[in-house]
């Protein structure tokens, strides 16, 4: 009885196969014709302030490429005003006046560049001999996992 059952379920897969082969390439050819794209609406004032942070962070990322130890304090008040719960009270006003023009998925996405771009940063001044030094301003801020607190516990 069990063979009987496993044999006529094989029938019917086996002729089910070549209809369900059929309807899976059409609905193939047809996803590979659809297109999504996803715009976020902007009003003009959002889409200057939006060229204008997307400017500053892309001459900012090649500036610390070139010198991370000079740019970074200005990364980390980018960094800060762009965060909800700043790590330090090191905030670039007037770029966190800028970010504000954005629209919130912007604010999301600069953030997650200014994310991205600090932990690179981070890790490239990590990898240097001036690690664990004080900086050079003269200030007592320490270079290390934490880039946001100084010697004496304050930030």
């Amino acid at each position: 009885m069990l063979f009987s059952v496993v044999y006529i379920f094989l029938l019917i897969v086996s002729a089910d196969r070549e209809d369900m082969e059929i309807h899976t390439e059409r609905l193939i050819l047809r996803c590979l014709t659809i297109e999504a794209s996803v715009t976020t609406p902007r009003n003009e004032i959002q889409e200057q302030a939006f060229k204008t942070v997307s400017e500053h962070i892309e001459e900012l990322s090649l500036n610390c490429q070139e010198d991370p130890h000079t740019h970074f304090d200005k990364l980390c008040g980018c960094l800060n005003a762009s965060l909800p719960d700043p790590l330090s009270s090191n905030i670039d006003s007037r770029f966190q006046s800028k970010l504000l023009g954005c629209t919130a998925d912007d604010q999301k996405l600069f953030r997650k560049k200014l994310e991205t771009l600090h932990g690179t940063v981070s890790a490239k001044m990590d990898g240097s001999p001036r690690d664990g030094s004080p900086a050079s301003d003269g200030s007592n801020r320490s270079i290390n996992s934490d880039h946001f607190s100084d010697k004496n516990g304050s930030e």
